[in-house]
């Protein structure tokens, strides 16, 4: 019996506090407030209405509807009706919890449809591949082949941007309610280049343009050489470069090494360039000058640092041999040479 009364006790404390609550939200939404004008924005008509002393009014301060503004039926009104005014005219949702209310802004799902065309303001042909986004955001689309376009964005202020290669850009503000067709008209951007730099095959390389001196054997050092392999004019002579014979055969090519063995698997023999053009590797072995004859032989440059793969790429990983030529000109003059010996 003891234990039958406590438990209806506490049912009647529990049933007591709903009526309460309930009562408190009933005059919470009776109670009366007068606005000091009918024409409020959003976050004057809540501050007027929380300055009540029986009410406390919730939101966020970077809420997007605030700044909206609301016509009241009239000056004088409850807060249930203020509040109902309030939701019909800015996307709001009110949540009555006791003696406070909640208001956040309503989550959109509807959305509205951009659509339109690009095309070329001279030409008025359509454009494909046309980046249309909203600007600081990563929401966008492009053109296809028709140069039409399309994007589903909620309600709202939007800054449109277009953007294509070689065109002027262009940037378009809209107030999404509807669904809207836009076209975007763009014009061919002209630009002047004031310095064009090009990176090739050069046949002169100078000191300034790779930021140290360039080691270098001209034609007197060759012909003055007692051999006809244009390799044997490398040896002992250039500084970090490493020339040895691969046997005592005849005609023999040279093994040479620019600054060391770079690699264990790959080829560490390095590029050879005669008059721009490059000599080709095979199976990992080039077929180097050797068969080059020496009095042709203009000069002979070396590519040792980073002035290699400036020039080219990664096919100078292992420095370049640079040789220029002999070319036609000046005075006519024959020189005979005969050299005779024997090797087996």
């Amino acid at each position: 019996m003891i234990q039958f009364r406590i438990n209806l006790t506490a049912i009647i404390i529990l049933f007591s506090c709903f009526i309460s609550s309930a009562k408190e939200t009933i005059n919470l939404q009776n109670a009366t407030i007068e606005f000091s004008s009918k024409k409020l924005t959003v976050k004057q008509a809540l501050d007027e209405i929380n300055s009540l002393s029986d009410i406390s009014i919730f939101y966020g301060s970077q809420e997007p509807f605030l700044n909206l503004n609301i016509v009241f039926s009239s000056r004088t009104l409850t807060v249930q009706k203020a509040l109902d005014e309030i939701k019909s005219q800015a996307p709001v949702t009110v949540i009555f919890n006791k003696d406070h209310v909640i208001v956040k802004s309503k989550e959109e799902t509807k959305k509205y449809r951009i659509h339109g065309m690009v095309k070329e303001a001279e030409t008025m042909e359509s454009l494909t591949g046309v980046a249309i986004y909203v600007k600081g955001t990563s929401i966008g689309t492009v053109t296809d082949l028709d140069g039409t376009f399309s994007m589903d964005l909620s309600p709202g202020d939007y800054q449109l941007v277009c953007r294509y290669m070689g065109h002027q850009e262009q940037q378009i503000n809209i107030n999404l309610s509807q669904d809207v067709d836009l076209n975007f008209s763009l014009k061919i951007q002209h630009n002047k280049l004031k310095e064009v730099n090009i990176t090739g095959n050069i046949t002169e390389v100078k000191s300034l343009e790779t930021g140290r001196p360039i080691e270098t054997i001209d034609s007197k050092v060759v012909n003055h050489l007692n051999t006809n392999d244009v390799n044997d004019a490398l040896l002992g002579r250039i500084n970090g470069v490493w020339t040895t014979k691969i046997s005592g055969a005849p005609g023999d090519h040279h093994n040479i090494k620019i600054r060391g063995i770079s690699s264990i698997l790959g080829s560490t023999d390095p590029l050879y360039v005669v008059d721009g053009v490059i000599i080709p590797v095979v199976n990992f072995k080039t077929l180097g000058i050797a068969d080059l004859n020496s009095h042709d032989v203009n000069s002979i440059s070396v590519l040792k640092d980073a002035s290699s793969t400036a020039l080219y790429g990664c096919l100078g990983g292992n420095g370049v041999v640079i040789v220029e030529t002999k070319k036609g000109g000046g005075k006519t003059s024959f020189n005979f040479n005969v050299k005779k010996g024997m090797q087996h």
